[in-house]
């Protein structure tokens, strides 16, 4: 069983998602190393925006280039401890401007649709290399859309929980003044850097198993980055939008089904009849063509690269 810990953030209209996945003795290592990095430089916690400003009074009593070194510490934890990241990110402004509202109250936010896309990705990923693992979910809570990400999840895990590798999901509670849970300030870290235009984790490595992730063997860390604009958002879910338009118009599935192909792309749906399951059928035959597709074309195009001792975390 693997846990994924992910963290959000909107920057100059552009929307990140992010964060790590491992198992269970993996994050303890993490988080054990990266807690003593903590408190050895005397930081409470991590928070990635006034971390990295200079002009911040949380952390006064630590330069910049000891910010800096932390980071790095942090990073080096997450490198030699855990497996795998995923991060996405939207163009936000373009996203409210093209996509209509109709579209957005059918598929989701672009929060949601970053969020879905991540689990997506992951059961690519370990369909593709046979990876037969679940994976529990956990977001950071404050997001104001959280509540239709549930709903889409819900019916994820309950009709596609195999395909997409997807067991469990849920959110941190935020409390005021109290600082997030480790493994959330670890995933801002990505998030950041995203957003930032920097390669914080110094990689890009192409997915391959290896056993890393399910056994004991030396661990290769692994990177994906998914781009989602706009014309790849509507290739990959226009489909199941146009195909639930057009049924609904004819009246020809159940509220039920409607309900479920509203939700989100399932590999099963409890329908009435064979008309209806054979419309299901199609929505999701088209779907998972379009995210095969974005494994070998658009969507992760990622070259492995040498770590760059250069790269900048300003």
């Amino acid at each position: 069983m693997l846990t994924a810990y992910f963290d959000e953030s909107i920057y100059e209209n552009k929307l990140a998602l992010a964060g790590f996945i491992g198992r269970d003795d993996q994050w303890n290592n993490a988080l054990a190393g990266c807690n003593k990095i903590l408190s050895d430089n005397g930081i409470p916690f991590i928070h990635m925006t006034d971390f990295c400003s200079p002009f911040s009074s949380q952390y006064t009593g630590v330069s910049m280039g000891d910010r800096e070194m932390v980071i790095e510490s942090l990073v080096g934890q997450i490198r030699t401890n855990i497996p795998l990241a995923i991060s996405v990110s939207i163009d936000a402004r373009n996203f409210e401007v093209a996509i209509s509202q109709r579209f957005k109250s059918q598929i989701g936010t672009a929060y949601t649709i970053a969020a879905v896309t991540s689990v997506m990705l992951v059961g690519v990923l370990f369909n593709k290399e046979d990876i037969d693992l679940d994976v529990t979910w956990r977001f950071h809570g404050g997001h104001v859309n959280k509540e239709q990400l549930a709903q889409r999840l819900t019916v994820l895990m309950s009709a596609a929980g195999r395909e997409m590798r997807i067991s469990d999901f849920g959110f941190s509670i935020p409390q005021p003044g109290v600082p997030p849970p480790l493994q959330y300030q670890l995933a801002d870290i990505l998030v950041h850097s995203v957003l930032q235009g920097v390669d914080c984790l110094r990689t890009m490595d192409h997915f391959t198993a290896e056993q890393n992730i399910e056994s004991e063997d030396d661990l290769v860390f692994h990177y994906y980055h998914l781009d989602l604009g706009v014309p790849l958002i509507q290739k990959a879910w226009n489909p199941i939008a146009e195909l639930e338009a057009s049924l609904r118009k004819k009246r020809k599935l159940s509220n039920k089904a409607l309900r479920l192909l509203d939700a989100i792309p399932q590999s099963s749906i409890d329908a009435h009849n064979e008309a209806e399951m054979d419309a299901a059928r199609t929505a999701v035959a088209k779907i998972n063509r379009v995210m095969r597709e974005l494994n070998l074309e658009e969507g992760l195009k990622l070259v492995s690269r040498e770590p760059n001792e250069n790269t900048s975390h300003d």
